[in-house]
């Protein structure tokens, strides 16, 4: 069956005002399901033993690669160049320069990176650093220079904001439970698949202020399914689960 095929059945299945949220996340699901499956196979080797779909590539995706020393240094002059002054623009090339110098300070930091991308054990020699400078050593404002956000289109069909945080729940809740339950299907450039490692950070978990840098904390998404709501400056924790079962879509209806 061809995709518009599938996705007309939805549509004469979901007429109803009810089923309209999840009309449209079934189709979002679909398609993406559906393009990943059209796809030529990557060339990437899939892990049997992978615990869901949205992994099956993370153990034999390539690891990132170490650029020669040279590279590094040419690259590095390039990009400070137009924001120094010719007096400092030669200094700094005569710092990178002694840096380079065979048998000096440079060949053996390189020697010590390459070492620590041949670990086994290290998944991404950048990782850590990247993660550290970037954002939990990072000490600005996270929300206004660090956090990502959402805008969201008008709702014609829910009009109340009680109603339309609801329907927002309701399809972030659909998708964690997939990057959960690591069925979501891997994000794919160039036919190749992507690592998802990093989704295992998108619900459950926060950041905790320490200083120097700040850590990661991530918290059992089976035990722990509450979100937060806040009306007129009050904050309230609202579960999402109950007794084993979605309390979300009480009697069968959603918002």
């Amino acid at each position: 069956m061809s995709l518009r095929n599938i996705l007309s059945t939805r549509k004469i299945l979901n007429t109803s005002l009810i089923g309209q949220t999840r009309y449209k996340l079934a189709n979002t699901m679909v398609y993406r399901n559906y393009t990943a499956s059209s796809r030529p196979a990557p060339t990437t080797a899939v892990d049997p033993s992978a615990p869901g779909p949205m992994l099956r590539y993370e153990k034999n995706l390539p690891k990132l690669i170490v650029p020669k020393l040279d590279e590094t240094l040419d690259k590095y002059l390039t990009t400070v160049k137009p924001i120094l002054s010719d007096t400092e623009y030669k200094k700094t090339v005569d710092a990178v320069e002694e840096f380079r110098k065979p048998g000096g300070v440079g060949e053996e930091l390189q020697r010590r990176l390459l070492g620590k991308a041949a670990n086994p054990s290290v998944v991404n020699w950048l990782e850590d650093w990247w993660n550290d400078l970037a954002y939990m050593a990072y000490r600005d404002p996270v929300v206004v220079y660090v956090s990502y956000f959402y805008a969201f289109k008008d709702d014609r069909l829910r009009r109340t904001p009680a109603a339309r945080a609801a329907s927002l729940v309701t399809g972030a809740l659909a998708f964690r439970k997939q990057v959960a339950e690591a069925t979501l299907e891997p994000e794919y450039a160039r036919n190749e698949p992507l690592s998802m490692y990093s989704y295992r950070y998108m619900f459950n978990a926060c950041r905790i202020p320490v200083k120097p840098s700040d850590v990661e904390v991530t918290y059992d998404p089976s035990t722990n399914n509450h979100i937060t709501v806040m009306r007129n400056s009050k904050f309230y924790i609202v579960e999402t689960v109950h007794e084993g079962s979605s309390c979300w879509y009480p009697h069968g209806r959603e918002p």
